[in-house]
Formats: structure tokens, C-alpha cells, sequence
């Protein structure tokens, strides 16, 4: 339990790997960047072959497996969350904000995603970032700019791409 970046097992990573762990335990945050396993993930970070089944609640990008996977190479791989995840805005399954060349692939979600806004099933949101190989069967509820798979999707500079993903 936290404010910000509070992750199950790491709460900020950065040019480092995460890999081969999990959480099963809740996952609170009154402020930004929560996740079931990493809170906020930065430049250069790698997570892998991580789960999460786990409660996690936040306000604003928060994930069942990541809060916010960040620019320059970010990579969350071989991840899946079956925990409830719930928050405000840029909530996801697995991630709830992807931004600038982070990468998401071969995860998915099971558990239920709710938000206000920018909610998806696997992810929240999206900004010039690649998800494949992806998919839920959760249920996602939220006000505005939901997804089946990804909330909302935008590109500033490189494209957002979205490939082999289902619902």
C-alpha cells in the first residue's frame, strides 16, 4: 500500500529486468503508476514471464501486471493477471498506460478491469507503443474510451500498432 509507483513486487524499475516473479497479494495505491507486479515500468526496463492474481486498485494508470510501461524500450512479455484491477483513468488487465516504444506481447488477462476512463482489457492506453499477441476474457466496464483489449489508442511520433489480439 502506497501513493505512488507501488508495484507487488517492484515499485519502480528502470534499465533493469524483472523476471520469473509474481504477486498474490493486494496491491493499493491512492495515487499514480500502480501494478500488480511492477508499478512503473521505465526506459530500458524488462519484465517477463511475471503474473499477478491479486486485487489491484489505484487511481490513474494503474495494471494488473504493469501501472506504466515508459519510452525507450520498455518491454512487458510472457505476463498474464486473473486478479481485479480497478481504477480512475488509464486502467488495464495487464498495463494501464504504454507509452513510446514499449512493447507488450504474449499476455493476457482474465480478471475484471474497471474504470472511469481509457479502460481496456489488457491495456488502459496507448501512445506510439506495439501490442501483439494479446487477449482477454475479463469483463471491462468503464464510462468512457473502453476496450475489449486496449481502452484508447493515439501515436505522437512512431505508430501505435495492435496485432494477433483478441477478446
Amino acid at each position: 500500500r502506497g501513493y505512488q509507483y507501488v508495484g507487488g513486487v517492484v515499485g519502480y524499475a528502470s534499465s533493469s529486468t524483472v523476471s520469473n516473479v509474481y504477486n498474490t497479494g493486494s496491491v493499493s495505491g491512492t495515487g499514480n503508476y500502480v501494478g500488480g507486479v511492477v508499478g512503473y515500468a521505465g526506459s530500458y526496463a524488462t519484465i517477463s514471464n511475471a503474473y499477478n492474481t491479486g486485487l489491484v486498485s489505484g487511481s490513474s494508470d494503474v495494471g494488473g501486471v504493469v501501472g506504466y510501461a515508459s519510452s525507450s524500450s520498455a518491454t512487458v512479455s510472457n505476463v498474464y493477471n486473473t486478479g481485479t484491477v480497478s481504477g480512475s483513468s488509464y486502467v488495464g488487465g495487464v498495463v494501464g498506460y504504454a507509452y513510446s516504444d514499449a512493447t507488450i506481447s504474449n499476455a493476457y488477462n482474465t480478471g475484471s478491469v474497471r474504470g472511469s476512463s481509457y479502460v481496456g482489457g489488457v491495456v488502459g492506453g496507448m501512445n506510439a507503443a506495439t501490442v501483439r499477441n494479446v487477449y482477454n476474457t475479463g469483463s471491462v466496464s468503464g464510462d468512457s474510451r473502453v476496450g475489449g483489449v486496449v481502452g484508447y489508442v493515439t501515436s505522437t511520433g512512431n505508430n501505435s500498432t495492435i496485432t494477433n489480439v483478441y477478446n
